[in-house]
């Protein structure tokens, strides 16, 4: 699983979601779901395979419910930080 924190107040639009993007190193972002509104700390499934050639994270404001997993993000990133992979 990936495991973000929100540390700032930043919330979405009642129209909108929070949706987490994986970069890969080359090609297209991938994502790894909607984030649910006003959870200061979500799991998300992912597993090693997934994260293999990631080096970053990102965070887009979409429609709410987000975009489809087969695209990409509508909207610029909100957020984007490098992918800090530990061992639990």
């Amino acid at each position: 699983f990936v495991q973000i924190q929100r540390v700032n107040d930043i919330k979405e639009g009642p129209n909108d979601s929070m949706q987490l993007w994986a970069i890969p190193t080359a090609g297209k972002p991938r994502s790894l779901g909607v984030v649910a509104p006003q959870i200061k700390t979500a799991q998300l499934p992912a597993t090693s395979k997934m994260l293999a050639d990631i080096t970053q994270l990102a965070i887009s404001v979409e429609n709410k419910g987000g975009v489809e997993t087969s695209k990409e993000p509508r909207l610029p990133y909100l957020f984007k930080g490098a992918l800090i992979q530990k061992a639990m």
